[in-house]
């Protein structure tokens, strides 16, 4: 991204300078900074640089800020405008030609980011996203829970779809990416009740509306199409990385072998934000829904056993009760968090668990408790099991 700065003291440009390169590091931006103590010169420059700012003094011998401004508006229309000055009076002639913020001397870094940031809300969402990419590597599609796109360090956001059908249809070919998938079985999900022909048409103007909100958005994933195959297929660009994929794979290696590396498998199992596409509802998207369930249960549990064998009963109880309300029919996770319970002394959060639990089967259910849990429950009312 660049960014043009106008001064015609060498100083102020060089502290300009200087807290601009910090506010974009700190905000993993890669921003080329062009200085200019002529606004005269950052004209001739601009039309080349096509600037996404212009940070510029207004008070400046010979061409003044506001008119350098007017006609920078000319040669860039899209370019965002940010005044520095020591004088207040200026404010509302500045907010005129739209500028997006309005330094008062003497500023701040803190001050400067947020010019920056005011610059970065003004971008469309996907040059924003390029920007941040660019920087950082490649962008993610994220998947738990809901589709957004994220840039690196950056806020995940919701692409702008044009039709429910096509975030749907984008949703089913990420699931499939890198295969090829047939038009039949895409027609029979977008449009199953629909003529052919006019269900093809549909689907091609749903493939359209796709490719325009993946342009716009900035994100380097491709819908390619074979004439021959009939199939459509997604292609993902370099560096494009999918949550759940990444999550599980990073799951794995920290899992790995006989040496836990808790805060790393916590952490992984936290990003667990919601169900994969829990908020679309889509019922082919079930299957994958459950399976990564089971990953992050598989995981989880490994996790709080080892927890348990170490000494850690309290995060072994925690992370049992998050199992817990995962599979809430469970009673292995029952049962042993109820000896958890027990062996912490905790008598009262065993009879509470016990009767969550046994709520659970008779409302969902209309079934008693598991005779193993119900069991070990009135065993340890007797006061066999309490030591």
């Amino acid at each position: 991204m660049d960014v043009i700065m106008i001064d015609d003291e060498w100083l102020g440009l060089a502290l300009l300078e200087k807290m601009l390169g910090e506010a974009a590091a700190g905000l993993g931006l890669p921003v080329r900074l062009h200085g200019f103590e002529s606004p005269e010169e950052a004209i001739e420059q601009a039309g080349k640089l096509r600037p996404a700012a212009v940070f510029l003094d207004i008070q400046m011998p010979g061409l003044s800020g506001m008119k350098a401004a007017e006609k920078l508006k000319e040669l860039c229309p899209d370019t965002c405008f940010v005044f520095v000055t020591a004088y207040a009076e200026y404010a509302v002639k500045a907010f005129e030609l739209n500028a997006v913020d309005y330094l008062m001397k003497p500023y701040t870094k803190d001050r400067v980011t947020t010019a920056l940031r005011r610059v970065l809300d003004r971008k469309p969402s996907g040059e924003r996203l390029q920007a941040a990419a660019a920087g950082n590597g490649g962008a993610r599609v994220l998947c738990f829970r809901s589709i957004r796109f994220q840039a690196p360090g950056g806020t995940a956001i919701t692409p702008k779809w044009r039709t429910a059908k096509a975030q749907e249809l984008f949703a089913y070919l990420l699931q499939r990416r890198g295969a090829a998938v047939h038009k039949s079985a895409i027609l029979e999900m977008i449009a199953p009740q629909q003529e052919k022909k006019q269900a093809m048409s549909l689907l091609y103007t749903i493939v359209y509306q796709i490719r325009k909100t993946l342009q716009q958005e900035g994100i380097d994933i491709e819908i390619e199409s074979s004439g021959v195959q009939e199939t459509y297929s997604m292609r993902m660009g370099e560096g494009v990385s999918v949550d759940t994929e990444t999550w599980e794979r990073e799951l794995t290696e920290a899992a790995r072998g006989d040496i836990i590396r808790y805060d790393r498998l916590m952490k992984l199992l936290n990003e667990y934000e919601g169900d994969y596409l829990a908020e679309h509802g889509y019922a082919w998207a079930e299957g994958e829904r459950e399976r990564l369930r089971r990953v992050w249960l598989a995981h989880a549990r490994k996790a709080a056993g080892r927890l348990a064998e170490d000494g850690r009963e309290e995060e072994a109880a925690k992370l049992y009760g998050t199992m817990q309300a995962f599979d809430p029919y469970d009673e292995g996770t029952a049962l042993t968090l109820l000896m958890l319970y027990d062996r912490q002394g905790l008598y009262d959060k065993v009879v509470e668990h016990f009767g969550s639990f046994e709520q659970v089967f008779l409302e969902g259910l209309e079934l008693p408790v598991p005779v193993a849990v119900s069991e070990w429950y009135a065993a340890w009312r007797a006061g066999v099991i309490r030591e």
